[in-house]
């Protein structure tokens, strides 16, 4: 990934969304492999170009912040975490379509950063509210219930301990879970 991640600017030019889209995923790749201090230069570089190019306010730009609100996660800093995922669910909130799948991202997101914390009444919270528009949008909860059925997480969770919201692994947040 590298590689093609040093062509970009030389394809699209240093402050392109691409370019920008292109070192944030790769500096996601890398917080999960613990090269937090690279991942922090790419995400600081992506950051830049999509606030100018695309606007601080747009959802390539959130995504973006919830990358390096990993990265705060990761390097222990949860002020800085929590304040990335909150611009970022301040940003996705905006959005012209309310039950958005990254909206619910953004609010597990906050949730992973808030049990972190050990705010876990805001992360169940947080989390209730991602599921809320994520049931519909995937078309869970068949039983109508109100509850994600151990089926449902095995099929959306590689373990089914953990809750996985595009991208953002929680832990039990204590509930009921059938």
């Amino acid at each position: 990934l590298r590689p093609a991640v040093a062509r970009l600017p030389e394809l699209f030019g240093e402050s392109h969304t691409t370019t920008a889209q292109g070192r944030a995923n790769l500096a996601s790749v890398l917080v999960a492999r613990g090269g937090l201090d690279e991942a922090e230069r790419l995400l600081a570089q992506a950051l830049t170009a999509l606030e100018q190019g695309a606007g601080p306010e747009h959802t390539a730009t959130a995504r973006a912040l919830l990358q390096r609100a990993a990265l705060g996660r990761a390097r222990g800093d949860l002020a800085a975490a929590r304040a990335d995922a909150e611009r970022a669910l301040s940003i996705y909130r905006k959005s012209p379509r309310p039950r958005d799948l990254r909206l619910a991202a953004a609010l597990a997101d906050l949730a992973a950063t808030a049990e972190r914390e050990g705010k876990r009444d805001e992360a169940r919270k947080l989390l209730d509210q991602a599921l809320a528009i994520r049931r519909p949008v995937l078309d869970l909860d068949t039983d109508g219930s109100g509850k994600i059925s151990r089926r449902e997480m095995e099929i959306n969770s590689p373990n089914p301990l953990t809750l996985t919201l595009s991208g953002s692994p929680m832990g039990s947040l204590g509930g009921s879970f059938s």
